[in-house]
């Protein structure tokens, strides 16, 4: 989701840095993000002033239940000085009891117990959660990730197939290498990991897709996975150190280009030494995606043995009558 972030495997060791990061180091920066930058602050500007007054007094974490935190995040959603009104507002508010119901039918049994006894930062008692890996409908999962130091991580994600996401996108490394993310880049490093599912949506819904979004959002503040700065707005202040957390936008934002940007600037002050790294290494361009649309090849004309009766097979005629240009045989040996 968002800016190389949304939306896996052998592991590979965390390589040790010889060079100290490069935050101070210069480059240049194109028009289009300092004009993008200012425009952020602009925004940011103006919004702060007008929310402030009316978003709800922040919740004590540590003695919140699941449905008081929901009842937080409907609660902001809902607020028509909220950046999140135009999208979220009329549907939350169209029946707010209903909503909080369907979510509340979402979160498995388990893990509304283990967010009630605040253990959300226990990697042991997080990883006997479990949860049908299997399942082909919607969810919500976390996805623990071990690194050779010991240091764990966490990432929540959603999905429309449960299954596809893991076992073909997560656990594929050709996937996670086309597909940059900071998520990814954890991953690659990583020497165990570790799913569970926090939620399912099986009831035929309106707006699915914003349904989604808001289930993601409360998950993540559960456990506390997000940036500090976007937990103090949500949660309030004061909050203990939890488990590292990949999530870098906040799944509200889901789509919004200038949020996620403005989310990856986090990045760039964390206190985690390869969150800076990935910051860098993204920004100076040490990371890239492969294109979504490969470039049409071209003609390849080649004459080659064909094992059955050992008779070479000439392409070349097949070429000429695809109306391909006129190229030389090439050979196995001229290729290799």
């Amino acid at each position: 989701m968002g800016l190389l972030m949304s939306d896996e495997s052998p592991s590979e060791d965390v390589p040790s840095s010889s060079a100290p990061i490069a935050d101070n180091e210069e480059f240049p920066e194109d028009v289009w993000d300092e004009e993008l930058s200012e425009l952020v602050l602009d925004i940011e500007a103006a919004t702060m002033e007008s929310e402030s007054s009316v978003i709800p007094p922040p919740i004590d974490f540590d003695r919140a239940t699941p449905r008081d935190v929901l009842q937080r995040v409907l609660g902001l959603i809902s607020s028509p000085s909220s950046r999140h009104y135009e999208r979220y507002g009329e549907y939350a508010t169209k029946d707010m009891e209903g909503l909080s119901a369907l979510l509340m039918s979402c979160l498995r049994p388990e893990v509304a117990s283990l967010v009630e006894s605040h253990n959300t930062s226990s990697v042991t008692q997080v990883a006997s959660l479990g949860g049908d890996l299997q399942y082909r409908g919607r969810a919500i999962y976390l996805h623990m990730v071990t690194l050779p130091n010991g240091e764990n991580w966490y990432y929540i994600g959603q999905s429309w197939n449960l299954y596809h996401r893991i076992y073909n996108q997560h656990r594929n490394f050709r996937y996670r290498r086309d597909h940059i993310s900071f998520h990814n880049y954890i991953v690659d490093r990583s020497t165990k990991d570790t799913f569970v599912v926090l939620a399912t949506l099986t009831k035929p819904v309106e707006k699915s897709d914003l349904v989604l979004n808001v289930l993601e959002t409360w998950c993540c503040l559960l456990f506390r996975s997000l940036p500090k700065a976007t937990l103090e707005e949500w949660l309030g202040t004061g909050l203990e150190e939890g488990i590292p957390s990949l999530n870098i936008a906040l799944p509200l934002d889901t789509g919004d280009e200038m949020a996620s940007k403005t989310a990856f600037e986090l990045l760039k002050g964390s206190g985690e030494v390869l969150a800076r790294e990935y910051y860098w290494d993204v920004k100076k361009g040490r990371l890239r995606a492969k294109p979504a649309v490969a470039p049409v090849p071209k003609a390849v004309v080649r004459s080659v043995l064909v094992g059955e009766g050992r008779r070479a097979v000439d392409f070349g005629s097949m070429a000429e009558g695809l109306g391909l240009p006129d190229q030389r045989p090439v050979t196995c040996d001229n290729v290799l």
